[in-house]
């Protein structure tokens, strides 16, 4: 919530059970509870990926190893969409369980924050 305090923008939470984008309105700087911070659901990589191409988003949680597509996937694909359309990069956040040295350099490489 601090990145996004009184600027208007959104966030994203992908997970493999349930995501949620979340999309900012400014009222009440640093207040939640004011209207700072809304959140949007989806249930996968593609709906995650659609949501984004529809919403501008400041910042993106996204589950790994989701359904239909994986958190890395997803990530690609939303980085390509942001360059195609000339988009600021939205902050990509990878969420796992995986404690495999080699899936933070994965997730860096696919273009995560």
């Amino acid at each position: 919530a601090g990145a996004a305090q009184g600027q208007g923008h959104r966030a994203c939470r992908g997970s493999s059970s349930s995501s949620s984008l979340r999309s900012t309105t400014p009222t009440t700087p640093g207040t939640a509870s004011g209207g700072m911070i809304d959140i949007d659901s989806v249930s996968d990589g593609d709906e995650a990926v659609n949501a984004v191409k529809k919403k501008e988003y400041a910042l993106v949680f996204m589950d790994l190893h989701m359904t239909r597509q994986s958190g890395f996937d997803a990530t690609l694909q939303i980085r390509e969409f942001e360059s195609a359309t000339g988009l600021a990069p939205c902050k990509i956040i990878g969420l796992t369980g995986d404690m495999k040295e080699e899936v933070a350099g994965l997730c860096l490489k696919v273009g995560m924050n």
